[in-house]
């Protein structure tokens, strides 16, 4: 299915130009989604030369929010909580998701993650989704933002690191089986195909940063 995200910078800059609110940026944004548009893009640079600070908090007030569904079968860009979940040993907590998944099903994952809907924080969001899908409980350790675009999926994630030697209570609503794996069957897994490719993106950065093992 085609996803049409509109850029509206360029009509921000028409605005400043002429010093006054016209075209309206508000309108405008409006007006692409009810004409179909499945997103509107924005890029705010320092120097407030095309769009400003408060056109971001403007539009938030008015850009229709996908429901969850919407955001899965049609692949918007969203925000993202993810989670690492390493022992003591350094071996990771992978896990195979549920085949009911519409997203990369019966594939594998560090730790878990999920969707940070509105009114949660990213670290929020980290802390259910880890309850939910693994029955963890545990202090959680800001390491990264994790950026990510395909034909499937968009979002843009906080990583977190959880270290946990005790027992796993899996939600089989959202993984099928789970094990401790070291980084190189974790790589395995990857050069296999049988990781997801979010994943893989990710994990490659964590092993990579210092004193990660």
């Amino acid at each position: 299915m085609t996803k049409l995200s509109v850029n509206i910078n360029k009509i921000a800059t028409l605005r400043n130009a002429r010093g006054a609110n016209l075209p309206d940026l508000i309108k405008t944004a409006c007006d692409c989604e009810r004409f179909g548009a499945q997103g509107i893009t924005v890029h705010p640079r320092p120097d407030e030369r095309h769009i400003r600070y408060q056109d971001v908090y403007d539009l938030k007030k008015v850009i229709r929010i996908a429901p969850r569904e919407e955001i899965r079968e049609n692949g918007l860009r969203h925000k993202a909580a993810l989670i690492i979940v390493q022992n003591k040993k350094g071996h990771f907590l992978a896990v195979q998701r549920s085949k009911n998944k519409k997203v990369f099903p019966l594939m594998w994952i560090i730790g878990a993650g999920g969707g940070v809907p509105v009114g949660e924080t990213y670290k929020t969001a980290a802390k259910r989704e880890l309850s939910e899908e693994l029955g963890i409980i545990a202090p959680l350790k800001l390491i990264f933002d994790f950026d990510y675009k395909s034909e499937i999926t968009s979002y843009f994630a906080k990583v977190y690191l959880v270290n946990w030697d005790e027992k796993i209570k899996l939600n089989l609503e959202e993984g099928s089986k789970i094990k401790w794996a070291t980084k190189e069957e974790v790589e395995k897994l990857a050069k296999g195909g049988e990781l997801c490719p979010d994943t893989k993106l990710f994990f490659e950065k964590y092993i990579n940063l210092p004193n990660s093992n």
